[in-house]
């Protein structure tokens, strides 16, 4: 979001500044519901959670156009771009009832958390309610462009002008009247200050200019479309006399009145420490910052060489009651001549320029990645790394030729080093250092992923439920496995275990009896070895009991069997197929103890395999 468009402004400003104007120009409607939910704003990429940073800032509740100004105005590109749980979060935004629902989705880069876009529209389409989903999307490649193919409306915009118009396209409600009332008020030193300036609104997007008229006590008025805007000041007594106070937002349903001291306003020196890198952290130094007064915020701000007033970039809160802080802030990933600026907010939404630092300057990051020629499927693929190393930097795993997207992903740690399991596709592959998530700035020599290997070898036959031994030879990796599948089967398993140290794995043989493989899984994904067929034998077993007891009476039941874990003995009445009277687990001795039912009948005495097949034939008992 800090790289420029081609209108020369940040993608972040243009992007506020829209938001900002389709607020304002949105009419008060009983029946309109507006919501804003964003992505990225609060986590930095190579935070744990970054990919769940999705949060409704502002719920569908009516139009709270104040609350949804002061969001825009505060939220900041931080981080990942979890679009695909954005879009599944944002289906129960909406509140209950009929009516048109529409989701806008606006973006400047594709999907970086490997979530399933298609699968997220598909969820919308299968709720039901008729979501409508439009991309807008801001300056994007072609190919990213692409990964937003079949998602709804699609429209890439490369200018803040484009944008809005885009927007005014997707947002299914009528305008807010033509013009509405806007108020500026001019102080010098406290006194209204109604002679010598003249006042004029410039939009924030296009290039409408509207100038306002002087009334008494320093007033000037005028009627303008609902929108974003600076308010601009030409006055003989400043220096300089041109002033600018970006921020101004006019709006059906508020006041829209805005009040700018003229009087010089206090010194504050900024210089700026630690430029490096593009993407690194600079400390900006603040002197002579003035007091703050209740809900006027002050903040320094990152912005562009040659930006507009109000077009800046990463910012940060300047602490109340401290006159000489240090702040630190992220500089853009993008190279190029920044300076710092120290913002203070003024009544009614606008801000003012108070102080700016010397010209400094980014440069691009180096950074170097080396990796073994070739490594096994799956394997351990280990890689040594130089870079900047920011808290978001990430290596990439590429397929080669392959310009983004990635095929798994690690941050590098601080030794140097950073690891993976490699893929599982044979191919040529290359490891690409990603700064801050976003700009690849340095690629590894490609990877030869090759075929692993396996074997595993399994008994000719094993009983029904018993528990048999694996022998297998293989990569390990962490997240392999033996699946045990029905012979011809290609999916699922009916049982499995992970590969171990030593090539040894024990299984539970399935219930039912038949021809089955034992298969060696690659990553839980690839069979890469497979085990003859294996005959799984069905299971015998007898069990012996008294001809008759008296009820209450305990008795002695002798049995064989598999007596395998899990295997139980279950009394029952005679002739049932389900349910019991009583059951005991199995003994080493081949006797277990029972007690007889208190109510007389003719009961049986069954050996269940595994707690769910009958396999003896059932021994008749008399209850008297």
């Amino acid at each position: 979001m800090f790289a420029k468009l081609a209108d020369g402004r940040s993608r972040i400003s243009a992007a506020k500044d829209v938001l900002l104007s389709l607020i304002g120009a949105l009419p008060e409607d009983p029946d309109l519901n507006v919501g804003l939910r964003v992505y990225g704003a609060e986590k930095t990429a190579g935070e744990a959670d970054a990919c769940e940073d999705s949060r409704l800032l502002v719920p569908m509740n009516g139009l709270a156009r104040a609350d949804l100004l002061s969001a825009v105005r505060s939220v900041n590109a931080r981080g990942a771009t979890p679009i695909a749980i954005s879009l599944t979060k944002a289906v129960a935004d909406f509140p209950a009832g009929g009516g048109r629902k529409v989701i806008v989705l606006v973006t400047d880069g594709a999907e970086s958390c490997r979530g399933d876009l298609k699968a997220a529209a598909e969820a919308l389409k299968a709720q039901g309610m008729g979501i409508e989903l439009r991309v807008i999307s801001i300056d994007l490649s072609e190919r990213a462009a692409a990964s937003f193919a079949g998602l709804g409306t699609f429209e890439n915009t490369t200018s803040a002008t484009a944008l809005l118009a885009a927007l005014g396209r997707a947002v299914p409600v009528a305008a807010a009247p033509a013009t509405l009332p806007v108020t500026v008020k001019l102080t010098r030193g406290g006194q209204p200050a109604a002679q010598g300036p003249t006042v004029r609104l410039e939009s924030a997007v296009g290039d409408q200019t509207y100038p306002l008229t002087r009334g008494e006590n320093g007033d000037f008025t005028a009627r303008v479309p609902g929108g974003a805007y600076t308010v601009k000041i030409q006055d003989p007594l400043s220096n300089p006399p041109t002033l600018e106070f970006p921020g101004a937002t006019v709006a059906a349903g508020a006041q829209n009145a805005y009040s700018n001291d003229l009087a010089p306003p206090a010194a504050v020196s900024l210089t700026v420490a630690g430029a490096g890198p593009a993407g690194g952290a600079v400390t900006v130094n603040v002197v002579g910052a003035p007091p703050q007064a209740a809900q006027a915020r002050h903040y320094v701000a990152l912005a562009l060489e040659g930006g507009a007033t109000g077009d800046y970039l990463a910012y940060a809160y300047v602490p109340a009651g401290n006159a000489n802080p240090s702040l630190s802030l992220r500089t853009p990933e993008v190279p190029g001549r920044l300076e710092a600026r120290y913002y203070v907010d003024q009544p009614g939404g606008s801000t003012r320029l108070l102080g700016r630092s010397a010209i400094f300057e980014t440069t691009r990051p180096q950074a170097s990645v080396t990796a073994p020629a070739t490594v096994q499927a799956g394997a351990r693929l280990e890689a040594s790394v130089t870079g900047p190393n920011n808290s978001d930097d990430y290596i990439y795993v590429r397929k080669e030729g392959q310009t983004s997207g990635f095929v798994a992903y690690a941050r590098p740690g601080a030794d140097g080093k950073v690891t993976f399991n490699a893929p599982l596709e044979v191919g040529s592959y290359v490891l690409v250092y990603m700064l801050r998530d976003r700009e690849a700035i340095a690629t590894s020599a490609p990877v030869a992923v090759k075929a692993a290997a396996a074997t595993v070898t399994v008994p000719a036959s094993v009983e029904a439920g018993a528990r048999f031994e694996v022998g297998f030879t293989g990569p390990n990796n962490r997240g392999d496995y033996l699946y045990l599948r029905k012979e011809g089967q290609t999916s699922s398993y009916v049982t499995y275990a992970s590969t171990t140290e030593g090539g040894k794995v024990a299984l539970k043989a399935p219930l039912e009896p038949g021809r089955y493989v034992v298969m060696y899984m690659l990553g839980d994904k690839q069979a890469i070895a497979t085990s003859s067929p294996f005959t799984v034998a069905a299971a015998t077993a007898s069990v012996t009991v008294p001809a008759s007891v008296k009820a209450g009476e305990a008795f002695v039941v002798t049995f064989k069997g598999p007596n395998n874990p899990g295997d139980y003995l279950l009394l029952r009445k005679a002739g049932a197929t389900s349910g019991y009277v009583t059951y005991a687990s199995m003994t080493a001795s081949g006797e277990v103890r029972l007690v007889a039912p208190r109510e007389p009948d003719e009961y049986e005495v069954v050996y269940v395999l595994g707690d769910k097949l009958v396999i003896s034939t059932p021994a008749r008992l008399v209850v008297r």
